[in-house]
């Protein structure tokens, strides 16, 4: 009989073991598993954040003379506009200058030095402020009349423009009226310029 309990003790020893092994092999593919399906599984839906109440305006115009010159034109809603100007790609801005009565939108810089800044008014008028500094300073355009006493025209929407001549660089032209005139048949002679 000592033989035989000797195998039986064998036998539980092993069974132990192999229990204690399967134990631990479940263990670990148990988390295994949850590390493996950790990231599919959904996140908690997030919840947008409140947006404050209010009127919001966005800027109006905006011009990058380079990656870190630009120039920013914000209207508020109330018959102003503000431009600001940066030359640090947009870290810090500074306040130029306060635009009241009218709206600005359609600013044009040619180089680092020459811009125009178009401004429109209550009543269909538009002014337009030039600067030859790079924006230190600014003064008004004249604008000059393209209509022809004796010419008849026909309306186009106003667009800006530019004008330029022999040895003369381009400037910006704008009709300060709500169109631009365009001479007709009555008003042309046969080589289409129009007649004083």
């Amino acid at each position: 009989m000592g033989a035989v309990d000797d195998f039986e003790g064998v036998s539980r020893g092993r069974t132990r073991r192999a229990l204690g092994l399967i134990a631990i092999g479940l263990a670990l593919a148990l988390v295994g598993g949850i590390v493996y399906l950790r990231p599919f599984a959904r996140a908690p839906a997030e919840t947008p954040a409140p947006t404050p109440g209010g009127h919001f305006n966005l800027p109006a115009d905006m011009q990058w003379l380079s990656g870190a010159e630009g120039w920013l034109v914000y209207n508020d809603g109330q018959n102003q506009s503000t431009l600001f100007h940066t030359q640090d790609a947009g870290r810090h801005w500074q306040r130029n200058f306060l635009v009241s009565n009218g709206h600005a939108a359609g600013l044009r810089f040619f180089d680092s030095r020459r811009g125009v800044l178009p401004i429109y008014g209550e009543a269909g008028g538009v002014r337009v402020l030039q600067t030859e500094d790079g924006g230190r300073s600014w003064r008004p355009v004249p604008l000059p009349s393209l209509v022809s006493t004796r010419a008849s025209s026909s309306a186009t929407p106003c667009m800006p423009g530019l004008l330029s001549g022999r040895r003369r660089p381009p400037r910006p032209v704008f009709q300060p009226s709500s169109c631009i005139a365009q001479p007709t048949s009555a008003s042309t002679g046969s080589d289409s310029r129009m007649q004083r």
